[in-house]
């Protein structure tokens, strides 16, 4: 699996993320890498919600604290990774719908 996050945003701003495992997860915007997580693991860990909000400054862009997750069936992520990322947004104060693709 891999994943987007589309975060609630103005009008003018696109705030979605890809989460892709190449092998190991990596934040990406496009196909520009912007937070690769940890490279020594392929699993997703707490704390890169966090990571990604401090690299993009998306505090001050975001409309509410509201993000939906898309899972996409290709991909090297596991159902594991998908429960800690809704886990991670969650502790991070978001409202979190998940859909999948």
């Amino acid at each position: 699996m891999k994943f987007t996050v589309v975060f609630k945003s103005y009008q003018s701003l696109d705030l979605s993320f890809g989460l892709v495992f190449a092998p190991c997860p990596i934040w990406i915007k496009g196909d520009e890498i912007v937070v690769n997580i940890n490279p020594k693991d392929s699993h997703y860990q707490l704390g890169s919600v966090k990571k990604l909000i401090e690299v993009e400054s998306l505090q001050s862009k975001l409309l509410e604290k509201k993000a939906v997750v898309i899972g996409h069936g290709t991909g090297y992520g596991c159902e594991s990774d998908l429960k800690e990322l809704i886990k991670d947004l969650r502790n991070e104060g978001f409202e979190v719908k998940y859909k999948e693709f």
